[in-house]
C-alpha cells in the first residue's frame, strides 16, 4: 500500500486517509456485499457481484449518514438489475428486420 505524507509531514497509508467499509444490501431478497470508500467531500461505492454499478452521493450535515447511503444503494441495485433484465430480454428476442416496403 503506497504511503502518503499529511501536512503535518506523518505518513498515512490510503487507506487510513480514504477510509472504506464493506457492508451487505438486501434487495428483492439477495444479499449484496458493497465496498464504501470515503473521500473528503464525498462517498462512492461498488458492488462487486455487478460490474458498472457505481453509487456516490454526499455528505449529510458533513456525516455519513448510513441510513441514507443504504437507501440509495438498494435503489441503485435495483435500477441496475432492472436494466440487465432488458438487456437480457433484448438479447434473448429474435432479430427482427425491417420489412420491406410494399410499392
Amino acid at each position: 500500500m503506497r504511503r502518503t505524507t499529511t501536512s503535518k509531514g506523518t505518513a498515512r497509508s490510503e487507506r487510513e486517509q480514504w477510509p472504506w467499509h464493506r457492508l451487505t444490501v438486501r434487495v428483492d431478497g439477495e444479499s449484496y456485499v458493497v465496498t464504501l470508500s470515503e473521500g473528503p467531500s464525498n462517498w462512492s461505492a461498488h458492488v462487486a457481484r455487478l460490474p458498472g454499478l457505481v453509487v456516490t452521493g454526499a455528505y449529510s450535515n458533513g456525516t455519513l449518514d448510513h441510513g441514507k447511503v443504504r437507501r440509495k444503494l438498494a435503489e441503485g441495485i435495483q435500477f441496475h438489475l432492472e436494466g440487465l433484465a432488458i438487456e437480457v430480454a433484448e438479447r434473448a428476442a429474435p432479430n427482427r428486420l425491417p420489412q420491406p416496403n410494399a410499392g
